[in-house]
């Protein structure tokens, strides 16, 4: 490298400096690196859930950052002193901010937020009602289950869980030695203060109509922004429409499929009782002097008939052979298709022969 080169910088954005020695000081070196983590948590959980709920919260989120930009340029506090390749303002910590906005903002969506909503209430009721009717009552509190509001319980311990999560990272930077305690302690009120100013106006944003307005607009409905966090947890909607498939959808296929027997056990009956009624009737026609060639045409249309539904039977095996593989409870539907198919065949094959004799009696009675 020549003597004119400038030096080499690091980026600081995960540079971190902890005592090799100390594990409480590598420890507090990747607590350091949550804000980052959850950077990407929730870019992951709005491109995965598309809620509107996530954008507010991460769009807040970056607001706070921003007032902690400019927070630290109005004050222009130093850092502490004694630790190398710092640079940077320290008043108030980012750190620091960033955790206590996202534990308040997680506490008051689960405290508040999360199971206070009429619609929740609504949905529950109406959705068991609905459902109440078609299934059992069982079935019918399994599918409303993931409407329910956590209990109380559960939501004060995430609470309380990530409250101390943010205070573990607020502590690591004041033992790493990036902060003093007071700015760290600026930078947790700083965040508090803003996660309950963004609580707030996102409230009054809901309770204008304001969020439901933009939930409307072509930008929204193009990237498929939702507002249905409250309503339902995503992984467990998920999981219940995919059980609702294949339960309503294995009982609709099995239905139709014992219908479609049983209907094809009476239309092979009849179509054997027709084809002798036929037979016996194009005898008489043809000793009575009808034309030859319309019995011949009724014929190879039999024949016609036949030629599709052998066609059909066989797409229906097919069918049946796909559901099988597709697991051990599906087979049952599958061998019914495959029985259906083979019935079907059976019937064509019938109305082939009944064709067939229908010829040779037209050969028999004008050879004679």
């Amino acid at each position: 490298m020549s003597e004119d080169a400038s030096p080499l910088a690091s980026l600081s954005l995960t540079h971190v400096y902890y005592d090799p020695t100390d594990p409480v000081s590598l420890l507090c070196a990747y607590l350091s690196l949550l804000p980052q983590a959850l950077m990407i948590v929730y870019a992951t959980l709005l491109l995965s859930t598309r809620e509107v709920e996530v954008l507010l919260l991460f769009t807040g989120q970056l607001a706070c950052e921003a007032a902690n930009f400019i927070l630290k340029r109005v004050i222009k506090e130093a850092r502490p002193p004694h630790l190398p390749g710092t640079r940077g303002y320290g008043m108030p910590s980012s750190h620091a901010q960033f955790v206590a906005f996202w534990s308040l903002s997680v506490g008051l969506f689960m405290l508040v937020r999360h199971g206070s909503s009429a619609r929740v209430r609504s949905r529950v009721e109406g959705q068991k009602k609905g459902k109440d009717e078609d299934k059992g009552e069982g079935e019918a509190k399994a599918v409303v289950d993931g409407a329910k509001p956590w209990p109380l319980p559960a939501r004060l311990l995430i609470s309380l869980l990530a409250l101390m999560v943010a205070g573990s990272v607020a502590a690591s930077r004041i033992y790493l030695g990036y902060h003093t305690p007071r700015q760290v302690l600026a930078g947790l009120l700083a965040g508090t203060i803003c996660a309950v100013g963004w609580f707030v106006l996102t409230s009054v944003a809901r309770s204008w109509g304001l969020i439901d307005w933009l939930l409307t607009l072509p930008l929204a409905r193009m990237v498929l922004l939702r507002d249905l966090i409250v309503d339902e947890d995503p992984c467990w909607a998920g999981w219940e429409r995919w059980e609702w498939r294949k339960r309503d959808g294995g009982r609709k296929v099995a239905g139709s499929l014992t219908r479609a027997a049983e209907k094809m056990k009476i239309a092979r009956g009849l179509m054997k009782l027709a084809g002798e009624s036929l037979v016996a009737a194009r005898e008489r026609r043809v000793k009575a002097g009808n034309t030859v060639g319309e019995v011949v045409n009724e014929a190879r249309e039999m024949m016609k008939t036949a030629g599709e539904m052998i066609e059909m039977a066989g797409e229906m095996i097919k069918t049946g052979e796909e559901t099988i593989s597709t697991g051990e409870k599906m087979r049952p539907t599958g061998e019914e298709m495959i029985q259906v198919g083979r019935d079907m065949i059976g019937t064509a094959e019938e109305v082939m022969e009944i064709a067939k004799g229908m010829i040779k009696t037209v050969d028999e009675q004008t050879s004679k």
